[in-house]
């Protein structure tokens, strides 16, 4: 009989009536005579023992008002803050054994706690606050949610063994003598019924032995014929799930349904049920007894067994939990089984990595009362040193023990590392009396690969037929530093980090004993290129270009002193056309200064601009002129936006006149690298630009002024600015027309003429834009702007 508490809509009995009367009226007169007690509210509270956490103080949780971090399914790799861990290269599933060298801030801010989950167990917050991070438990995803594909369904093959009983379905198929098809059902008796043949009683045969039963009892009345018989449907079975399972009760399974997949399909052990020592029982006798991680981690299933009707599964309770970590396979807490040693955790969690010590064990344990020998009588953990070993491995293991292997130390005890401006960087056997040329014997070794991909980057068969020619000179070759290089050495046993400088060039050239110094293990030589530091100019290579009027226009390797007049002699000189008057140096270093000036000039105009538009927003609100403050501001935005399109040339002004006609004239200015010189052929015409009549080039002729020129423009604008125009000079200087003669207007000059812009209230707040624009280094480009006023 299926008992009450197994069936709760079973009526009960009235024995079971009489016991439940009894016990409600125990516990009834319990309640009553705690309350009646008078007894002091000290003793009336529960003691309840404290918790891992309660003792030891649990990680902070992070504040989830001020996270800013979307959450992470737990299944996914991530790396957690954690407080200051033992072993800082652990990491959960995927322990690194890399250590990375920092120096130490001056106030260390305060660690965030790796957030607790808030089903961790005791040992799991235990383990946590040790290792400074969240060990995932073993296997327990696998009983998440029942999983239904483990149930076994109808199409299946039916093995040999199978037991027929009642519920099942029997096809029977004959042909020959005799033509028929039957499906019957195995009633509550065990036996089937066929039409002529009879009643056959089946219940308890195996499915091999069906067909022989069958043949035999059909041939008393049918001669001749084949049979074959199969199952149809499979009766379904009564299983009960009790202990500390997930969902234990009642279930209705497949009569093909084994322990294993019952457990997945009923929900498994709960969190903590017994993993390891699962009981099949069949009446009053346990038949089998399975553990999981045998099934998990080898794929035995011996103990596997058929489940028959009315079995049960009970799952004890866990006996303990263990971890493990560090340089191991797989670090995660496991369920402990008496009697397990070290080698049987090993064993379960991979085996260890190719990064493990290989010398040492850590044991940290929860300290028992035999185990208290030290002399600190409070202390409740302990912590042992294990040999690595036959002998270790035999270790008995007890419940919360937590082991930890060792990483190798990423020391190398006889290396020296050549890094920097190198071919290989890289580390060396060190041996005794080897110097810093055995390791850079000659020039090829400071040659970076990287320098020959870029090189050999630039010449690509693909491309001959489809780009053009590649004729662009860039010197990227990083030049060494031969003045100074450095060894860092960590001097024993202060352990305090030295620098040794020595010159290069005296090493790999001369192999001068005074700097080819002998190197110590653990020694780290850094090699540098003249563009780590800024050093004396005398010793930068410069490379400029020339461009124009030279004879040989191109790209020029030039020393320190050399100036305009030296360039020229390397290029052959200026030619018949050459105007020396116009000439144009552009500096990078400049061009840097004037985009810094430009950028500075930019952002105070914005400032001015926008608080004149919230003077004039005030002025209007009354008025209701508000759209021509709308239209104010969209022009001063249009003005900033075309300012800031506007790029510096990093053109240096050379103060130059229009009797310049040979190279000495030209100032003594220091070449740098990456300057840019170009003489432009001698010009013909005069350009007029700004507020006349029409912008045009006219032809250069002597003993024109300006004013002559304006007026071949068609004169001033009624728009244009009384005050006198601005001759731009070839050399790029800005002069008022009123000081220059006829004789004095050159070929190349450029005449601007002002817009009057006294009439636009918001350009009122820039004084001389055409002059301000201009000195920033953006030429006639920056000129042209203001015609958008």
């Amino acid at each position: 009989m299926t008992p009450f508490f197994l069936n709760p809509m079973a009526p009960p009995s009235r024995a079971e009536n009489a016991g439940h009367k009894r016990w409600m009226h125990s516990v009834l007169a319990c309640f009553f005579l705690s309350t009646l007690l008078c007894v002091p509210e000290s003793f009336a509270q529960e003691y309840k023992a404290p918790s891992i956490t309660e003792l030891y103080g649990s990680p902070k949780p992070q504040n989830a008002n001020t996270s800013t971090e979307a959450p992470q399914d737990s299944s996914s790799s991530q790396r957690q803050e954690r407080p200051g861990s033992l072993y800082p290269s652990l990491r959960a599933n995927n322990l690194s054994t890399r250590v990375v060298v920092e120096s130490a801030p001056q106030s260390r801010p305060p660690e965030k706690a790796s957030p607790l989950k808030s089903d961790m167990s005791d040992f799991e917050i235990l383990v946590q606050q040790s290792l400074g991070i969240a060990l995932p438990v073993f296997a327990d995803h696998l009983f998440q949610s029942p999983n239904a594909s483990f149930n076994i369904g109808d199409q299946v093959n039916v093995p040999a063994d199978f037991v027929i009983g009642p519920g099942d379905d029997i096809i029977v198929r004959a042909w020959g003598s005799i033509e028929l098809e039957y499906a019957v059902t195995v009633d509550r008796r065990g036996s089937v019924f066929i039409p002529k043949v009879g009643s056959i009683q089946l219940s308890g045969l195996t499915y091999k032995e069906l067909q022989p039963v069958l043949n035999q009892a059909m041939s008393r009345v049918y001669k001749s014929f084949e049979l074959s018989v199969t199952m149809g449907s499979l009766r379904s079975i009564s299983l009960y799930v009790t202990g500390f399972a997930r969902k234990p009760g009642t279930y209705q399974v497949n009569s093909l349904s084994s322990l294993i997949s019952a457990l997945f399909v009923t929900g498994g052990p709960a969190a903590n049920g017994n993993l390891r020592n699962i009981e099949l029982r069949r009446g009053n006798e346990k038949i089998a007894e399975l553990d999981l991680y045998d099934f998990l981690l080898n794929g035995n299933r011996s103990a596997d067994m058929r489940l028959q009707n009315e079995d049960v599964i009970h799952i004890p309770p866990m006996q303990g939990q263990v971890a493990i970590a560090g340089s191991v396979r797989n670090s995660a807490i496991y369920q402990y089984k008496a009697g397990m040693t070290l080698a049987q955790l090993l064993s379960i969690s991979g085996g260890t990595t190719s990064t493990a010590d290989g010398l040492r064990i850590k044991l940290e344990r929860i300290a028992k009362p035999a185990d208290k020998k030290t002399p600190i009588p409070k202390a409740s953990r302990l912590i042992e040193e294990l040999d690595f070993g036959k002998e270790a491995m035999q270790t008995v293991l007890r419940d919360g023990d937590l082991v930890v292997l060792v990483p190798v130390s990423p020391q190398f005890n006889n290396a020296v590392t050549l890094k920097g401006q190198v071919a290989l960087p890289l580390r060396h056997a060190w041996r005794e009396g080897l110097r810093i040329s055995d390791i850079l014997p000659d020039v090829n070794a400071l040659i970076s690969p990287a320098y020959w991909i870029e090189k050999n980057s630039q010449n690509k068969i693909a491309s001959f037929l489809t780009d053009p020619a590649n004729i662009k000179i860039e010197p990227r070759f990083p030049e060494i530093n031969w003045e100074y290089a450095v060894i860092e050495r960590v001097l024993n046993p202060s352990l305090q980090m030295t620098l040794i400088p020595f010159e290069l060039g005296k090493v790999v050239f001369n192999r001068d004993p005074q700097h080819n110094l002998v190197l110590q293990p653990g020694d780290t030589i850094t090699v540098f290129s003249r563009n780590d530091f800024r050093g004396p100019i005398e010793q930068s290579t410069r490379v400029v270009k020339i461009e124009g009027e030279v004879r040989r226009p191109g790209m020029y390797t030039v020393q320190a002193g050399d100036t305009l007049s030296t360039l020229l002699e390397k290029a052959g000189g200026v030619t018949r056309l050459g105007y020396l008057y116009g000439a144009q140096l552009f500096r990078e270093s400049v061009r840097q200064q004037q985009q810094r000036r430009t950028e500075d000039a930019i952002n105070a105009m914005e400032r001015d601009f926008a608080k004149f538009l919230i003077e004039r927003s005030r002025e209007t609100v009354a008025t209701g002129e508000t759209e021509t403050v709308s239209a104010e501001k969209n022009a001063v935005q249009s003005f900033l936006d075309n300012l800031r399109k506007l790029k510096p040339e990093g053109r240096m002004i050379l103060e130059l006149n229009s009797q310049t006609r040979h190279p000495d004239q030209l100032p003594k200015i220091r070449l740098e690298n990456n300057d840019s010189f170009f003489i432009p052929a001698v010009p013909e015409t005069v350009e007029v630009m700004g507020s006349v009549m029409a912008e045009r080039s006219f032809l250069w002729q002597k003993n024109r002024d300006a004013e002559d020129y304006i007026q071949m423009a068609g004169g001033r604008r009624s728009s244009a600015r009384s005050t006198t125009a601005i001759v731009i000079r070839p050399d790029g200087t800005l002069v008022a027309a009123d000081q220059l003669g006829s004789e004095d207007i050159a070929p190349g000059d450029t005449i601007w003429v002002e817009e009057n812009t006294e009439a636009v209230s918001w350009i009122r707040r820039v004084k001389d834009i055409s002059q301000i624009v201009y000195q920033l280094g953006m030429g006639i480009a920056g000129i042209r702007i203001v015609k958008g006023l």
